[in-house]
């Protein structure tokens, strides 16, 4: 079985290969902490298993934070300060993830469905964090939704591998 590396390809190959969303042991750290989710920085701590999926979830949160404030849930203006310790703005930024603390800046106009489904995604324990059933069922995700989008990606075609597939694919993931 391939190795999956969470930071760098996320859960798509190992979904692919196998058709499950498997729990997987943390093995690599993610490029930038900002989309880590709590499970994530836990199982660098100490390992343990975390399910990669509801990871997975978390990191859409922080995307989708941040393509409506502008900034990382997680990072603050003063972490930018010109002489700001990059260990201690990291450690500050840990910190607060596992925490769940974000705040929207007073400035920033989000509606109640947008803000409720940031604070779903951005739920530290993962049992409690929204599924991607729920995100599809969400009434920010709905609204205004074209009739039919959601069967569009049922429409597609999934990927058939054989043997000689997945070794090419496990021996490309081994040299990462």
């Amino acid at each position: 079985m391939a190795k999956t590396v969470v930071g760098t390809i996320g859960m798509f190959p190992h979904t692919l290969l196998t058709n499950t969303l498997p729990t997987i042991t943390h093995q690599h750290p993610h490029p930038h902490t900002g989309y880590m989710a709590p499970e994530v920085l836990q199982a660098a701590d100490q390992p343990q298993q975390y399910d990669g999926y509801m990871a997975d979830l978390w990191s859409c949160g922080v995307l989708l934070y941040t393509l409506v404030v502008g900034r990382y849930p997680f990072s603050r203006p003063d972490d930018y300060k010109q002489n700001a310790n990059p260990q201690l703005v990291n450690f500050h930024t840990i910190q607060r993830i596992r925490k769940g603390e974000y705040i929207i800046p007073e400035h920033i106009v989000l509606s109640p469905p947008l803000l409720d489904l940031i604070a779903r995604l951005l739920t530290v324990s993962p049992s409690e964090r929204a599924t991607l059933a729920d995100v599809k069922q969400h009434a920010w995700f709905v609204e205004n939704l074209p009739e039919g989008a959601l069967a569009v990606n049922q429409q597609c075609p999934k990927p058939s591998w054989d043997d000689a597939a997945v070794k090419r694919f496990e021996a490309i993931v081994d040299q990462i």
